[in-house]
C-alpha cells in the first residue's frame, strides 16, 4: 500500500466534471485511499469503504455502478477486487522504490477476470515488466493461471515476468512455470535481486551490448548414487546340538 496517492490534472478536466460529489468523492478514494496500490488493482471489499466513507453499504454500490457506466472503474463483486482503468496513466510506478513495490501487486489479488483488463492496461501504458510476490502457498496457483491468462492474450513476449515471495522458490519458477510460459520469466529472492533483473531487462529493452537475462537456474537434486555394493560375509554353519540334550528350563518346571 503507497503511503500516500497523487490525483493527475486531467482528473479534473476530463473524468470527474459531470460528475456528482458522491462520484468525485468515491473516485478520489479510489485514486488515494488507504487500500489502494500504486496500479490501482487492489482487493476492496465494499465494507471497508463503508466504515472509510460513513456511507451504508446500498450508497456505495450505487455510487461503485455510475463509476463503472463511465468506465472510470470496473468492480469485480465475487472476488472483491477493483480496478481504476486508467490507473497507470494517471500514475506509473517510476524510480526503484516504486518498481519494487509494484513487485508485490498481482499475487495479492485474488484470482479476478479484471486481470486481462489490467494487463490490456499495461500494454497500452508501456510497462517494462510486470512483477508478483506471493505470500501464501495458494499465490503459486493464482501467478500459475496469471502466466497462463498472458499466454492465452498473446502478450507473454511483451512483458518479462519477475517472481518471489515466501512461497516462491527458483526451481518452480525458473523450472516449472518457465516451461509453460511462452516468454521470459525470473525469480527474485528479494527486492534487491528484483531490481538487478530490473536492471538487465531495461538494459536489453534499450539494446545495450551485449545486455542479455541471467540464465534459468537447473533445479538442484541431491546425488543418490547407488550404494556401493557390500562384500559377502560367510556366516558359519550352526553348531550341532543333541536334540536329547537336558536344557536348563526343563529343570526348572519339574
Amino acid at each position: 500500500m503507497s503511503a500516500h496517492g497523487r490525483v493527475a490534472k486531467s482528473f479534473w478536466t476530463r473524468s470527474a466534471r459531470q460528475w456528482s460529489d458522491d462520484e468525485k468523492l468515491l473516485a478520489l478514494y479510489l485514486l488515494t485511499g488507504p487500500h489502494h496500490t500504486l496500479e490501482r488493482f487492489y482487493r476492496l471489499p465494499v465494507g471497508y469503504v463503508v466504515d472509510d466513507l460513513g456511507w451504508p453499504a446500498a450508497r456505495v454500490r450505487k455510487v461503485m455502478g455510475s463509476l463503472e457506466a463511465c468506465e472510470f472503474a470496473a468492480y469485480d463483486r465475487d472476488a472483491q477486487v477493483v480496478l481504476v482503468v486508467k490507473g497507470l496513466a494517471y500514475q506509473a510506478p517510476k524510480g526503484d522504490k516504486q518498481i519494487t513495490g509494484a513487485l508485490r501487486v498481482l499475487a495479492e489479488v485474488p484470482p479476478t477476470p479484471l486481470l486481462g483488463r489490467f494487463l490490456e492496461a499495461a500494454e497500452e501504458h508501456a510497462a517494462d515488466a510486470i512483477g508478483m510476490s506471493g505470500l501464501l502457498v495458494k499465490s503459486t496457483v493464482i501467478m500459475k493461471d496469471n502466466l497462463a491468462e498472458m499466454n492465452t492474450r498473446g502478450i507473454a513476449e511483451k512483458f518479462p515476468v519477475i517472481l518471489g515471495g515466501a512461497a516462491m522458490t527458483r526451481a518452480y519458477v525458473e523450472q516449472d512455470l518457465a516451461e509453460m510460459f511462452d516468454g521470459e520469466v525470473r525469480y527474485a529472492r528479494d527486492a534487491f535481486e528484483g531490481l538487478s533483473l530490473m536492471d538487465a531487462i531495461m538494459a536489453v529493452k534499450r539494446g545495450d551490448p551485449g545486455a542479455e537475462l541471467p540464465a534459468l537456474r537447473e533445479r538442484r537434486v541431491r546425488a543418490t548414487g547407488s550404494r556401493a555394493a557390500l562384500p559377502e560375509v560367510e556366516v558359519p554353519a550352526r553348531s550341532d546340538v543333541a536334540a536329547d540334550a537336558p536344557r536348563q528350563a526343563d529343570g526348572l518346571l519339574q
